[in-house]
């Protein structure tokens, strides 16, 4: 049965008022209908509700197959090209690959562990993906191979859209970390996750750090923004997970998730509105990498590639300038309490501490940057400048203890060496001469 657009509309209507009662009874039969993309259309507004729901639905390849990208899945009304996404389009024709690469005598024995087994038999799902996602990751990547040399070929098996063949791949790489996605996903909080505990933390940086490569990096960070809806927050997450890689990797890492995030403000850019208190370290590259996705939104919108009002940029805008003013407060109100510490041990610090002191000046010299990019600078100017001076005094009174207490001259050289280059990543040359002079007074 095919539907026009106005029956596909009226259909989804009638779905979406529905009952919890008739919905899942809805569900139930169209999960068993041997053709059911247009369908999927009109089920598509209520698969929020089905979440909640939890109705059992009957396990089959195709669902195995995307259990661990589920969350990335797109009807074809709402698929757009480029999005890291997947259109549910693609589903039949992966099941059709993977059936015959797996041999018919091995599909067939599949389908009968499949019969009578629903979505509430996770044991049985996870140990069944265990054993076929490496295989049918497999067979994904061979025929990817193929088919980029054998144009015949790929018109064959899944038509002449190259879009088609690149999330092809994209499935591959996911299948691969399949049984680590799932296990992840099974102790997340429900999604879209708000309220994320120090061992759900705990829990995505042990996975980051096992894998091998960026790229697989790059899969767990979208399975992530995927299940959360707040771009924010995962961005905070990702601050804070220590990667054991190298900068090349690191850039990739970036790239990918600067992309992602872009994507998801292509729907509503106003999920930024909301961004989390953190510290100042993690607050600056946040606040960086949101603008720098908010202005290739604004250039996707001059491109006419997203649809977005200016009313909506320009208030998400202001929201991330409040972000960084919100931080030069907390930095300015944290000053009497950092002078009375220094006061209280005026010794020269040790690496770490001095490591930590020059993060710091380097995101206030971020949020400085973005201040001129966010067109705030008459704002923020007094921030600084509140904050600059309190810097230089808490350095003198640092030196001025550090003499009272007739701590060596080497230390006291040292402690001046560090401050000048506080000053200097922050301000740059022409203060630090000016610094160096009253801390030198300061110490004779």
């Amino acid at each position: 049965m095919t539907l026009n657009w106005a029956e596909l509309q009226q259909l989804g209507l009638a779905i979406a008022q529905a009952s919890d009662e008739k919905l899942v009874q809805i569900v139930r039969m169209v999960d068993i209908l041997p053709e059911r993309t247009q369908l999927d259309d009109a089920i598509a507004k209520v698969r929020h509700r089905l979440f909640w729901l939890k109705p059992p639905r009957p396990l089959s390849m195709a669902r195995i197959l995307f259990s661990p990208v589920e969350d990335l899945l797109d009807t074809p009304l709402r698929y757009r090209r480029g999005t890291r996404r997947f259109n549910r389009a693609t589903i039949r024709p992966v099941v059709e690959l993977v059936e015959a690469g797996l041999g018919a005598p091995k599909a067939a024995a599949i389908r009968a562990e499949l019969a009578g087994k629903t979505t509430l038999d996770k044991a049985f799902m996870l140990a069944l993906g265990e054993r076929l996602w490496p295989v049918a990751a497999g067979i994904l990547a061979d025929f990817v191979k193929q088919a980029g040399l054998d144009g015949r070929l790929r018109i064959e098996r899944i038509g002449r859209d190259d879009d088609v063949l690149v999330q092809i791949a994209d499935l591959s790489g996911f299948l691969q970390l399949g049984a680590r996605i799932e296990r992840m996903k099974a102790d997340l909080p429900p999604k879209p996750f708000d309220d994320l505990q120090a061992h759900h933390v705990q829990l995505i940086e042990e996975a980051f750090i096992a894998l091998p490569t960026a790229e697989d990096v790059s899969l767990l960070t979208r399975i992530l923004l995927s299940l959360s809806g707040e771009p924010a927050k995962i961005l905070e997450l990702l601050e804070r997970v220590k990667l054991q890689a190298n900068q090349r990797q690191r850039d990739m890492l970036v790239g990918d998730l600067t992309q992602s995030v872009i994507d998801r403000l292509g729907d509503d850019a106003e999920r930024l509105i909301d961004i989390p208190e953190t510290d100042i370290q993690v607050a600056a590259k946040v606040a960086s990498r949101l603008v720098s996705s908010l202005d290739s939104l604004g250039r996707k919108r001059q491109w006419g590639t997203v649809s977005i009002d200016n009313r909506t940029l320009d208030r998400t805008r202001r929201a991330i300038g409040d972000f960084v003013m919100d931080n030069l407060d907390r930095t300015a109100g944290k000053s009497e309490a950092s002078r009375a510490a220094i006061a209280a041990n005026p010794g020269s610090s040790s690496d770490a501490e001095v490591a930590e002191a020059e993060d710091r000046a380097s995101a206030l010299r971020q949020f400085r940057d973005l201040s001129r990019a966010l067109k705030i600078e008459h704002q923020t100017k007094a921030k600084f400048d509140s904050i600059t001076r309190s810097m230089e005094a808490e350095a003198i009174e640092q030196i001025r203890s550090a003499v009272r207490c007739g701590l060596p001259r080497a230390e006291i050289n040292q402690i001046i060496v560090d401050r000048l280059r506080l000053c200097d990543i922050l301000e740059g040359y022409d203060r630090v001469k000016e610094l160096k002079a009253k801390l030198l007074a300061a110490a004779g």
